[in-house]
């Protein structure tokens, strides 16, 4: 029974440091979706995510060592504490793109949030674009929990329009009828619109002498 707790003990401490690693994935992810949707170097937000982790928690530690004391006995390993200064880099990090960009952040996500996949239409690539956009709306959908619509409350319903069918009616009905609908002439009472086809005579048999200007065009206009 003492051996079945530490198994399950070393499971939960090992998928509690897999999420907390998986935390600069999720803000690179984010950063570049951001990036991609304003039509920015995704580039530069994938270094940037390299930044936070691990350059940045490592400097962290090495800065902590420096100022502490060698001898003094640490209750944390050197991996415990990495760990948790990835955590705290990386959620502060996401935690003001969201603040900065609270809505655009998800319509990123759920609209270039698959960027790093190009124009791959193979199975393996429709597989994984799939779950990243799965993905994102899991994430929308707790953004959205806890940011309600302050006009929802306001609706009963009784305005939305509810369409009703026609399963006798041809919905190409009124296409055909404009097809197969004779053009008619307009309702000309002062007899200058030029009612044919085509080009008027009087423009298509202008001569090339008559083009040098507005004025001269407008007289053979008049004249004719």
């Amino acid at each position: 029974m003492a051996i079945l707790f530490q198994l399950i003990g070393r499971l939960i401490k090992w998928t509690a440091i897999a999420i907390i690693y998986l935390t600069p994935v999720l803000g690179i992810w984010l950063a570049s979706s951001l990036a991609a949707y304003n039509n920015r170097s995704t580039s530069l937000a994938v270094l940037a995510g390299v930044f936070l982790f691990p350059i940045l928690p490592m400097l962290w530690e090495l800065r902590a060592q420096s100022k502490g004391s060698r001898s003094k006995e640490r209750i944390l390993t050197w991996g415990d504490r990495l760990t948790l200064r990835t955590l705290v880099i990386n959620f502060v990090a996401i935690a003001a793109l969201l603040a900065w960009q609270p809505r655009l952040s998800f319509v990123a996500l759920s609209t270039r949030g698959d960027w790093m996949l190009g124009d791959l239409q193979e199975q393996p690539a429709q597989l994984i674009r799939q779950n990243l956009f799965r993905l994102a709306n899991g994430l929308e959908g707790m953004y959205l929990s806890f940011n309600k619509n302050p006009f929802e409350r306001y609706d009963d319903g009784s305005s939305k329009v509810q369409p009703q069918p026609q399963a006798d009616r041809d919905p190409f009905e009124n296409l055909k009828q404009q097809d197969t609908a004779k053009p008619q002439p307009p309702n000309n009472t002062n007899g200058w619109a030029w009612q044919g086809m085509g080009i008027h005579p009087v423009i298509a048999n202008m001569p090339s002498s008559v083009e040098t200007s507005i004025a001269s065009v407008t007289q053979y206009i008049i004249s004719n």
